[in-house]
């Protein structure tokens, strides 16, 4: 018997989606009137949209434009910051050439080097390091 009630409540409920189904298609006939006044409504929908289309239109274009713009000022940000890192690099090599010919003058006695950062120059062994030349002219 459990086989012929599930059999039976599966046909009743198939019945009830096919009588939905067509009430829902047949609606339109039996209140005619109702379809017509939405079918005004949609005509009155439409003719606002395309005001609202034309005003979204010119909407769109003005943010099309910022966009464009904004676009724009990151492309010249951006290079900015490109020639800042090149000239900041180049910089980095320059105070490394420094500290690199401080320490050659420092590991050679010419130079020292004070812990508040000042440099004293060490006449003695700057004259032995770099003694001076007579040049003769002909």
């Amino acid at each position: 018997m459990k086989k012929t009630t599930y059999a039976i409540l599966a046909a009743f409920v198939m019945t009830m989606i096919l009588a939905l189904g067509m009430f829902a298609v047949g609606q339109d006939i039996l209140f005619p009137q109702a379809a017509a006044a939405q079918a005004e409504t949609t005509t009155v929908v439409v003719s606002n949209d395309t005001q609202g289309a034309q005003q979204l239109q010119q909407i769109l274009a003005e943010y099309q434009g910022r966009e464009s713009q904004y676009q724009q000022q990151l492309a010249d940000a951006a290079e900015r910051i490109n020639t800042a890192n090149q000239q900041l690099a180049q910089a980095n090599l320059q105070i490394e050439q420094y500290q690199s010919a401080l320490n050659q003058l420092q590991s050679q006695g010419v130079i020292t080097l004070g812990t508040d950062g000042s440099i004293t120059v060490n006449q003695q062994a700057a004259m032995q390091q770099f003694p001076t030349e007579r040049r003769h002219h002909p």
